[in-house]
């Protein structure tokens, strides 16, 4: 489920909505994934990748199409509350639309509902691979403007989704920290 989500800032002291914006982010945090039907948890540290397009509907909203894709390095996995020991492999990968508000001192949040999926092995077994579902990604963080068009920034971001296997229902959930840039046109 990596879902992802931050987007520009339009500060309320300037005019006008961004006629177009884009955003790229890098970041790490922890991934989970659990299925209580089977009794299993797939969990790590993740690094994540997100990608942001948009533009505004008016001053201070912006309307976006966020991606992302998550991997979680050294994942590990517990079935039925006992450690498996097996290789464990998990990735998330998510697509939305969504809306990010400004607020004073080029501070946002937003919000987006995005197609979730999610890839998971453990010990060569696939568990809801290839399986799609929904997620709600929130998101806040700070854009700096260090030119007109260009800025640097941070974002935190937290995803929580369902997606139903054959047989069981997986909860992915994703949070991370995010290093971004930002590019826009007014």
């Amino acid at each position: 489920m990596a879902v992802a989500m931050s987007s520009v800032s339009v500060g309320l002291e300037e005019s006008g909505a961004d006629r177009f914006f884009a955003r790229i982010g890098i970041g790490g945090g922890y991934a989970q994934s659990a299925s209580t039907e089977l009794d299993t948890r797939v969990f790590g540290p993740v690094g994540e990748i997100t990608v942001d397009l948009g533009t505004g509907i008016r001053e201070g909203v912006l309307v976006l199409v966020s991606g992302s894709v998550a991997q979680v390095v050294q994942a590990d996995a517990r079935v039925e509350d006992v450690e498996s020991g097996a290789d464990v492999s998990a990735a998330f990968f998510g697509l939305g639309v969504g809306l990010q508000f400004a607020l004073p001192n080029a501070w946002y949040v937003a919000g987006a509902l995005q197609w979730t999926r999610q890839d998971l092995q453990l010990g060569g077994v696939d568990f809801a691979n290839g399986e799609n579902g929904g997620s709600l990604v929130l998101s806040g963080g700070r854009d700096w403007w260090v030119h007109p068009n260009w800025g640097l920034g941070f974002a935190v971001i937290a995803r929580y989704g369902q997606i139903d296997d054959v047989g069981s229902r997986w909860n992915p959930a994703v949070a991370t920290l995010n290093l971004n840039a930002s590019y826009r046109v007014q």
